[in-house]
């Protein structure tokens, strides 16, 4: 692989092409990518729970969004995206704008006194074996585009894969299913 973790950091969105499974209409923030693969949180599909449902010390700080589908790998397992204001033990920084946090420091941190001013909680991931991704993206299944504070932390899900594209003049009303490309 050309520059390892060349795509960390990056929003990958799912194109047109990639329908009929969890991924269609998704966005991916990538948190990994190496040689051994990559590992990402979708951050646009919303599951049916409240954060304080599954954590109910949270109710206090940021208890009132819903969590969010992160993939289908591992999904009774929690991730948080959070702004760098707070740090955890075992916070990872991703860039200058965001945290991976999967301890519960956070949530007993977040309970008793400040909690990150951005928080996104996350159930399950994404995972790619090594050139996996590079592979799909090859196919046209995943556009690759810029990471964008706010897409990440505010807006409706739904409109965050539009958003992402429109970064790069890419309007995916007017992406056909198809590349045009022979397999």
């Amino acid at each position: 692989m050309q520059g390892e973790q060349q795509l960390k950091g990056s929003f990958l969105v799912a194109m047109p092409g990639l329908a009929g499974d969890f991924f269609e209409q998704s966005i991916i923030f990538l948190i990994e990518h190496n040689e051994d693969g990559a590992f990402g949180l979708t951050i646009n599909k919303t599951s049916d729970y409240l954060l304080s449902d599954l954590i109910p010390e949270m109710k206090r700080s940021q208890g009132e969004q819903l969590v969010l589908l992160g993939g289908p790998v591992a999904i009774d397992q929690m991730f948080f995206l959070h702004s760098p204001d707070t740090s955890f033990t075992g916070t990872v920084s991703i860039n200058q704008y965001v945290n991976l946090t999967t301890t519960e420091d956070l949530v007993k941190q977040s309970a008793d006194g400040p909690s990150p001013a951005n928080l996104l909680a996350i159930l399950g991931y994404a995972g790619w074996a090594p050139q996996q991704l590079e592979d799909e993206i090859i196919r046209d299944a995943w556009l690759v585009t810029p990471f964008n504070e706010d897409i990440l932390f505010t807006g409706e899900p739904a409109d965050k894969p539009h958003k992402a594209a429109l970064q790069l003049g890419i309007d995916l009303n007017l992406v056909g299913q198809h590349s045009g490309r022979d397999e």
